[in-house]
């Protein structure tokens, strides 16, 4: 294929745009030019006001004097920024094509995700046909030109008179590294964004808040069949309190966010009183990618601040996880539990903090939010701080300095630098030693964290223990403080998946299936990059239910810093638009916990607008809680399907090609009745796109995705 760059001035068109007096005006698309514009073409370069061998367009005899010549298979792609009302055209197959026996292809003219048009096939000698759509909404338009033989020979494809109604902004080629927001902007009516599921222990403390967006100047909260014990504070939206029936049941409430100004919302919320809690994924944030090692309390302090004053809060962002880096010494008074270092608790702000937490958990706590923490069964972590084991049994380590203080980015790393995992004979850190978790969780308990991640190498026999034994003992500790404490395991469950699949859903509310991820698109077989890890899990879809959830790791979006950098050099994310959009979305459709990792004082428009569309992280939060799997796969194109609690299918269309590409879905091995249409939403947009029968047809950008969700009518 030849792809054509040119400046519209080297033919001495001007271009034609429209006024900036508001009215709307035509553009026509010979005369596009924003610097260049960029049409793919299957054959030869196309030319402006020519057919693509050069001579005057024509078809079936008629001639135009405008328009673009092109070469089946083509495609262009323009940015309309949503001004746009109509397109209009006249199309066919050029007269000098070759005779009536070649030149047999077939226009589409697509609107977002959305088919507008289809000529069907249209061979030389064939009348032009007229095109007029709709263009009302739509930012992108892609117009395609496809082989309808497979013979793409002489099939000559003319876009004749073709042109877009438009006011206020130019038409230009879209740019696929320019960021593109099409999550539409969240109204001033008030919306229940919270899961509609809630699990809690017997006995249990209780804690939900009610995640609403819209406008909050004036915002009341009802509730209507809350289990005896339970209390909502209706300024703030937030139930807590201990159920006094101590029976495992569930429970129906009905909860209500009422503004004079801007209406009502409703949402039932199930409570599940049983052995199972934290029944949807995990969302929130986590420090690692962002602070590393060098992360301190105003650091997590800040994070917590920007949750909620950035608005992710209201969109159910709720966990703020303070990852390796914050462990200091084992103190006695405290029976020999871990504690933290001298950039946490009261003096932090000097750099000689007691190291007690519990202050920061209060003002994480104080905020709605919840939060959590990092250790490792090792003796030593993998950044080089203590673990939750020790060689000796009082809590203390044989030579515990043992890599150079000159060899430390912090004082209390004391096993070595990140990265510094694997030792030998005295310097080994990467075993279990004398199990102290069980004081630590106690202290964990008494801070009042949320989340405990216990980080090391998953199915590794270690000198003492198994994983098996090792998160058995971890799931007791917990439990045993009285606490409902979130376990995420880590990491690289995927190596020894056959042993894994016995232990961690059984002990762990989500497990993490990946060594560290990177924010790279990768390929397929590229274990560390996101189409490497995200499209390699179907084996753990049976694992998956509400409560227990395999991890892909943390979400590579926004700006971020470099892990194992104590002095953090942060930078935008080396993902494209696209493929952030298909991130996040393979992430939720995998029921993967959403952990931001990316400053959040530092989010532009894009990166907050991506990360909070309630339609697509309603797929993840879902309560049937399954894991989508592998749908259908054609090395070009991967499409992902998971079922859903209200009996529809959630759907990933992911384009791993270079080009954007037309794609026909077929709907009949979607398990849904085959003798019904389907009613089909585009959730990145939110917007329906109709009724279908047998096959669902689209486009989809490179690298991106169309994520929709199908139900029967």
């Amino acid at each position: 294929m030849s792809l054509l760059v040119c400046c519209v001035y080297i033919f001495g068109f001007p271009p034609v745009l429209p006024g900036d007096n508001g009215k709307p005006e035509y553009v026509w698309l010979d005369a596009v030019c924003d610097g260049d514009f960029t049409i793919i073409s299957g054959w030869n370069q196309p030319l402006r006001n020519l057919a693509v061998n050069g001579s005057p367009l024509s078809i079936n005899g008629q001639r135009f004097e405008r328009g673009i010549g092109t070469h089946a298979p083509s495609y262009w792609g323009l940015d309309l920024a949503g001004r746009a009302t109509r397109f209009q055209a006249a199309v066919g197959v050029d007269d000098r094509s070759g005779g009536s026996t070649v030149g047999d292809v077939e226009f589409r003219v697509y609107g977002d995700a959305k088919l507008l048009w289809k000529s069907g096939t249209m061979r030389a000698g064939d009348a032009a046909k007229t095109i007029d759509v709709d263009l009302t909404g739509i930012q992108h338009l892609h117009l395609y030109v496809g082989t309808a033989d497979g013979d793409q020979a002489s099939d000559h494809a003319n876009w004749a008179d073709a042109r877009v109604l438009t006011k206020g902004k130019t038409v230009k080629a879209i740019d696929f590294d320019a960021p593109c927001i099409v999550t539409p902007k969240p109204g001033a009516k008030p919306r229940i964004n919270s899961p509609a599921i809630f699990g809690v222990r017997p006995g249990s403390y209780f804690n939900y808040r009610i995640a609403v967006s819209g406008d909050k100047s004036d915002l009341s909260f009802k509730e209507k069949g809350l289990p005896r014990g339970l209390k909502l504070d209706k300024d703030t939206g937030i139930i807590s309190g201990v159920i006094k029936d101590r029976t495992k049941r569930s429970y129906m409430v009905e909860l209500k966010v009422l503004s004079r100004a801007f209406g009502v919302d409703q949402k039932m919320l199930e409570i599940r009183v049983g052995e199972d809690f934290q029944l949807t994924p995990v969302m929130g944030w986590n420090s690692w990618y962002n602070y590393s090692t060098a992360i301190t309390e105003e650091n997590v302090r800040a994070q917590a601040r920007a949750m909620v004053d950035s608005g992710l809060a209201d969109h159910g962002f709720t966990f703020i996880n303070i990852d390796d880096g914050w462990q200091g010494a084992r103190d006695s008074a405290n029976k020999n539990a871990l504690q933290g270092n001298e950039r946490f608790g009261k003096g932090h702000e000097t750099g000689t903090g007691d190291g007690d937490l519990g202050g920061v958990v209060d003002f994480i706590h104080k905020l709605g939010l919840k939060a959590g923490i990092y250790s490792s069964p090792w003796v030593g972590t993998f950044a080089g701080f203590r673990g939750s084991s020790t060689d000796n049994p009082d809590g203390t380590n044989d030579n515990e300095l043992r890599w150079p203080a000159d060899d430390m980015d912090h004082r209390t790393q004391v096993f070595g630098k990140s990265g510094a995992v694997w030792g030998t004979g005295a310097k080994a850190k990467d075993y279990v030693g004398h199990w102290q978790f069980d004081k630590d969780a106690l202290q964990f308990a008494r801070w009042r964290l949320d989340l405990v991640k216990m980080d090391w190498h998953l199915n590794r026999n270690d000198r003492r223990t198994d994983s098996d034994t090792v998160c058995r003992r971890i799931r007791e500790n917990l439990d045993s403080t009285g606490r409902d404490i979130v376990l995420s395991l880590s990491n690289n469950a995927n190596s020894g998946y056959q042993f894994t699949r016995t232990y961690a859903p059984k002990y762990a509310n989500c497990w993490r299936a990946t060594g560290d991820i990177y924010d790279e698109w990768g390929d397929i077989i590229k274990a560390t990059s996101i189409v490497g890890i995200g499209f390699n899990q179907d084996h753990w879809a049976s694992s998956v239910s509400s409560g227990h959830f395999m991890d892909a790791d943390m979400l590579q979006i926004g700006v971020l810093g470099v892990p194992n950098n104590p002095a953090a050099d942060f930078k935008p994310t080396r993902l494209k638009p696209n493929e952030q959009y298909s991130h996040f979305s393979l992430w939720c459709l995998l029921s993967s916990p959403l952990i931001l990792t990316n400053d959040l004082t530092k989010m532009d428009k894009f990166t907050l607008r991506l990360l909070t569309n309630d339609e697509v992280i309603a797929i993840n939060q879902d309560s049937l809680g399954m894991q989508a799997t592998r749908y259908r796969s054609d090395g070009k194109f991967l499409v992902m399907a998971k079922p859903l609690a209200d009996g529809g299918r959630a759907v990933g269309i992911f384009n791993l090609g270079e080009q954007a590409c037309p794609y026909e879905l077929p709907l009949g091995d979607l398990e849904l009745d085959p003798c019904k249409k389907v009613l089909i939403r585009d959730l990145w947009r939110q917007r329906d796109l109709g009724e279908f029968q047998r096959k669902f047809e689209t486009i989809v950008e490179p690298h991106g995705v169309v994520l929709i969700k199908v139900n029967t009518k």
